[in-house]
């Protein structure tokens, strides 16, 4: 394991689903890409978990003399109660380190489509990231840091580690609204880490 992948691994944030669906593989090995939920009934229906368990998708990379390592997550569906729903949800987090030997972060951003929210360390930021898939006001607050009890790290895999197969549909899949790639795709990787720098 390289220094990069074991700093993925350490800093590997804590998930907490309180709201919608639970997170689901995105792709199989064979570049298979899952074809989601239909956007109607309940917003947790038929998403409670997946027999073939779930899966973080993570990506890092030097920006800007600071070592950037985004955690994307996938979702078959997203639902608000207001009616902004859609199939997939794929969010994605960012913590931001000195470098990869670093045993503390430096800051963490959250978002989804081109959206972020930074944060850094005491700003609702303990010691090691937590974050939410949960709901404020009826609309569906797509990911959040969390300070709620209880939680877990998901199953990681790096974006090198990926089968060719698995990296190529990846790269070139549509998601929201069919026109928004993967977070961690060649085309938007470091477009969103511009986006969400918080120094």
């Amino acid at each position: 394991m390289t220094e990069p992948q074991r700093a993925a691994v350490r800093f590997n944030p804590t998930v907490v689903v309180s709201y919608g669906c639970y997170l689901y593989p995105a792709v199989n090995a064979l570049g298979q890409i899952s074809k989601g939920l239909q956007n109607s009934g309940w917003p947790s229906g038929m998403c409670k978990g997946s027999g073939h368990g779930t899966q973080v998708y993570g990506r890092s990379t030097w920006i800007k003399g600071k070592f950037a390592i985004m955690y994307a997550y996938f979702s078959p569906k997203q639902q608000t109660t207001h009616g902004q729903n859609h199939r997939y949800g794929r969010d994605y987090a960012i913590v931001w380190l000195a470098t990869p030997k670093a045993m503390t972060f430096l800051a963490v951003a959250v978002g989804w489509n081109e959206m972020s929210y930074k944060f850094k360390p005491g700003e609702k930021v303990g010691e090691s990231v937590k974050i939410e898939f949960g709901h404020h006001g009826g609309d569906r607050l797509i990911l959040g840091i969390s300070e709620k009890e209880g939680g877990k790290r998901l199953p990681l895999i790096m974006w090198e580690q990926l089968p060719f197969a698995a990296r190529c549909s990846l790269n070139h899949a549509r998601w929201i609204y069919d026109k928004e790639k993967m977070p961690l795709s060649d085309e938007r990787f470091q477009h969103l880490l511009n986006k969400a720098w918080p120094f």
